[in-house]
């Protein structure tokens, strides 16, 4: 029985070139999973659109307009008072709340949310001072953005 022995030549350039390529495939493997995390979060933010006529309404103080995008029973709470209340009742509590804090300026802070669910943070400057104001947003069954919950709080 004969072994042959085979020596192979090998190029310091050659060798060179492969660590660099094993190198940078594992660069990719291990970022690529973590832009495209971040381009997908980005494009599912980017697709939460707030009607403008709800930050129009807070920054007038128009508790009419914003009524109109009420559930028919919304959780609204004002400064730690909290119950849910019909679309009526809530639309006289903010009318009263705006006669008290005459609104100044709605700044959105923060806008969240996947498919028929949408959040903001934000506050409302008011004559009578700021107030952080959060509010959750979702489709109903005719795929119209309904808010169910409502909250102002004293900054």
């Amino acid at each position: 029985m004969s072994y042959k022995v085979v020596i192979l030549e090998t190029n310091y350039q050659d060798n060179s070139i492969n660590h660099r390529f094993i190198i940078m495939i594992r660069f990719i493997k291990i970022l690529l999973p973590i832009f495209i995390f971040l381009g997908i979060s980005t494009i599912a933010n980017a697709q939460v659109v707030i009607p403008s006529e709800i930050v129009k309404s807070f920054s007038k103080g128009d508790s009419e307009t914003l009524s109109k995008y009420f559930e028919e029973k919304i959780e609204l709470s004002i400064n730690k008072k909290e119950n849910i209340y019909s679309r009526t009742q809530a639309k006289q509590i903010l009318a009263n709340f705006f006669k008290k804090n005459q609104a100044v300026l709605f700044t959105k802070k923060h806008i969240g949310g996947k498919n028929n669910s949408h959040y903001v943070v934000a506050n409302l400057k008011t004559k009578a001072g700021v107030f952080n104001v959060n509010f959750l947003l979702k489709k109903n069954s005719k795929g119209k953005l309904k808010m169910q919950r409502l909250r102002i709080e004293k900054a």
